[in-house]
């Protein structure tokens, strides 16, 4: 088995949990918010919310339902491409876990059934 490649994220990011960002509101005002970086166990909720710019905001920064209305369009994103920086290394390793394991699944219900079933791609819809 082949040792995986490092993580791209500075030690800084690392040990304080996320990247800080001071994002401006609709009103005018500024505050600094901390783009975070996903843990392993709330993974799947960050790919679920990846569709919902809205969610996926308030999800990143650990903010109440409504908080991303209350942002400028520069601030919401930013957020969204550093969250994206930030967490596409684990992600990425995280769909390929996935993918790898629904294909062996697949192949244990192979050998047990004798089925002829598809296994996953992890490539996208066309």
């Amino acid at each position: 088995m082949s040792t995986p490649a490092p993580s791209p994220i500075p030690s800084s990011v690392i040990l304080n949990g996320g990247q800080s960002l001071k994002v401006t509101k609709l009103d005018g005002t500024t505050e600094e918010v901390v783009i975070r970086l996903v843990p392993l166990s709330q993974l799947a909720d960050y790919f679920n919310k990846l569709d919902h710019m809205d969610q996926f905001i308030e999800f990143i920064v650990k903010k109440d339902k409504g908080y991303a209305d209350t942002l400028t369009d520069d601030s919401q994103f930013a957020i969204d491409r550093i969250a994206k920086e930030l967490n596409s290394f684990r992600m990425g390793r995280y769909l390929q876990r996935q993918v790898a394991t629904q294909k062996e699944t697949v192949e244990r219900i192979r050998q047990i059934t004798g089925l002829q079933i598809s296994a996953p791609t992890a490539s996208p819809a066309g």
